[in-house]
């Protein structure tokens, strides 16, 4: 004769009654220990600094992004960066669709939308933004600082005839390092 085996109900048997009674699964999950078990996602800025490497970036790119901005003048000009983790090999102007494109930029809309589907397609990756600051200098303004997402993607400001490059982090906007190379 086999002997009688007892099961102590755990929180996952609730879960396999969910048909029966839908309040089991959130009874079982209200049971379960919280959140702070499950470690936190960190930004690469937060563990390493802000690319843990200098990016790099051809020269075509820094040289369209300057006469981009020389052609835009007085307005903004503005656009997309393309490459991998490590390098900015390309870049799409888009037309900057602000009410004071003067002072202020906005992507075209379409443009970020055709860029997801590219890439989703296979296409370059999306790796940052780029705009320019016709009367002034080439760093993050109150106004960059303050709309810039926390999204690790990489933001290249074009003023006094130069690139400078800045990372969306955790903590604002960080300044980048980065060598050209000869495309």
């Amino acid at each position: 004769m086999v002997p009688a085996t007892v099961t102590a109900p755990s929180p996952m048997s609730a879960f396999t009654r969910s048909r029966d009674n839908p309040l089991a699964v959130a009874n079982a999950l209200s049971s379960r220990p919280g959140l702070s078990i499950v470690p936190a996602m960190r930004w690469p800025s937060d563990m390493v600094g802000a690319w843990a490497m200098t990016l790099t970036v051809t020269s075509t790119v820094v040289a369209a992004l300057l006469d981009e901005a020389t052609r835009a003048h007085p307005r903004e000009a503005c656009g997309l960066l393309f490459g991998t983790e490590g390098q900015i090999a390309a870049y799409h102007p888009a037309a900057n669709v602000h009410a004071s494109p003067e002072t202020h930029f906005e992507i075209d809309p379409q443009a970020l939308i055709d860029a997801q589907r590219t890439m989703r397609g296979g296409g370059p990756r999306l790796v940052g933004y780029y705009h320019s600051h016709p009367s002034g200098l080439p760093e993050p303004s109150a106004t960059d600082r303050a709309l810039a997402a926390p999204d690790g993607m990489v933001w290249a400001i074009v003023g006094e005839a130069r690139v400078e490059l800045w990372w969306a982090g955790s903590d604002g906007l960080l300044p980048l390092p980065y060598r050209v190379m000869e495309a």
